[in-house]
């Protein structure tokens, strides 16, 4: 390979890895900021015990193969600080169930608009930190390729 076509590939590499390290930037920016919401959602709800009382049964079709499962969401019930009864469905579902009617379960809910509330689990955090995760790995891959490359250009 000539001198001229070896350089050009060097370039485009370095293009590539750099496009590379934006995109992981941009997804670790966004992690931070989706983790930062969520905690500071987190801190202005209140806590509470809430008891699963229901299942709401939804059929969803997987996307991998068109298969329909049926995935059953809890239905919570709480009672606020003043002593409203509330209800609503968890955001995390499952076959089977991940909770059993009867259950008791951590809630957090915001004073202003109770029905907004959410079973204070791991589930909150999965988002925050798949995108954190997925943006370091990306941010390191093409910033670790990027000076590889610049390095094998400079030499």
């Amino acid at each position: 390979m000539n001198a001229k076509a070896r350089s050009t590939n060097r370039i485009r590499d370095l293009l590539v890895r750099l496009v590379v390290l934006v995109i992981g930037s941009g997804f670790l920016f966004l992690g931070t900021y989706v983790y930062n919401s969520t905690q500071n959602q987190i801190a202005t709800m209140l806590p509470t015990e809430g008891r699963v009382v229901d299942f709401i049964a939804r059929t969803e079709t997987s996307d991998d193969d068109n298969e329909e499962e049926t995935i059953y969401y809890p239905v919570v019930e709480f009672r606020t600080f003043r002593g409203d009864v509330i209800r609503f469905e968890g955001r995390s579902g499952g076959n089977p169930p991940i909770h059993r009617i009867g259950d008791v379960v951590k809630v957090r809910y915001d004073p202003q608009t109770p029905q907004l509330a959410l079973i204070d689990s791991w589930e909150a955090w999965v988002v925050p930190y798949a995108l954190l995760g997925f943006g370091g790995f990306f941010t390191m891959l093409g910033a670790m390729g990027f000076i590889y490359t610049l390095a094998a250009m400079l030499k």
